[in-house]
């Protein structure tokens, strides 16, 4: 089996297998940029299946739903409607980053493919009770 690396900028990070999550390699990344001062803007992140990506990539996840839901997000009026909504959408991503990541998909920009995430991360935030089914936002 070949051995999977990521590469963080001239740096190199040896995976014992792919079953990690996005969260944990944020966090590693995140490390590797302030331990080493890497520029945000010009360091690319190279993922195991050789994916290119910059640091922006890794919050794809996040302005997706960004771009889906902007009212929601431009909506300052502090109702109790939206501050649910956002707060359930905030639960639904810390599930969705804590799941089993897929190396093909990380910093995708295709938008069904990121949709089917948000929905299996909600479904499973239904499932563990982080959030419940009034209050779910993606079906």
């Amino acid at each position: 089996m070949d051995k999977l690396i990521l590469k963080i900028g001239t740096h190199k990070v040896e995976l014992q297998n792919k079953n990690t999550t996005l969260r944990k390699v944020k966090t590693v990344v995140n490390s590797f940029f302030k331990l080493y001062a890497l520029d945000k803007k010009t360091t690319k992140i190279v993922l195991p299946n050789d994916t290119i990506l910059s640091y922006a990539d890794l919050n794809t996840f996040k302005d997706f739903a960004r771009v889906i839901f902007p009212a929601q997000f431009l909506d300052s009026s502090e109702s109790e409607a939206n501050v649910l909504f956002m707060d359930n959408l905030l639960k639904i991503q810390g599930v969705l980053y804590s799941m089993p990541i897929d190396w093909n998909l990380v910093g995708t920009k295709d938008g069904k493919k990121i949709l089917a995430l948000y929905k299996n991360a909600n479904k499973k935030a239904i499932e563990t009770e982080v959030v419940n089914s009034e209050t779910t936002l993606i079906g």
